[in-house]
């Protein structure tokens, strides 16, 4: 079974996570819309999908950058912070994302 990743395709945050986490072209990865997704109680988390096995919001994360090889500090990091810290740090940034993508397309990088 591959490994699948459930985004919301309408926020520019998770989609930017989705091209991240796939832009090897090794990895073999689905990137699904969290809409696709039947009897899930909250589409607010990215769910990551590995041998039949579900992960939500920050265990999600973990486990695709895992699976992709990504940015193996950044994953050290995640796990070793406390969870309470992370779910909460998540929860805001989930709750929050169509705000804080809005954020992103007024303060561009100069080139």
């Amino acid at each position: 079974m591959g490994n699948k990743l459930y985004i919301d395709k309408s926020c520019k945050i998770c989609k930017t996570y989705g091209a991240y986490i796939t832009s090897e072209k090794s990895i073999k990865m689905e990137i699904e819309d969290i809409n696709s997704l039947e009897n899930l109680e909250s589409k607010d988390e990215i769910v990551f999908k590995s041998d039949d096995k579900y992960y939500y919001g920050v265990d999600g994360i973990i486990k695709s950058m895992e699976a992709s090889n990504k940015s193996p500090i950044y994953t050290k990091i995640l796990i070793y912070t406390p969870k309470v810290i992370t779910k909460k740090i998540y929860k805001f940034i989930s709750n929050n994302r169509y705000r804080i993508s809005k954020l992103f397309s007024v303060i561009k990088p100069k080139p």
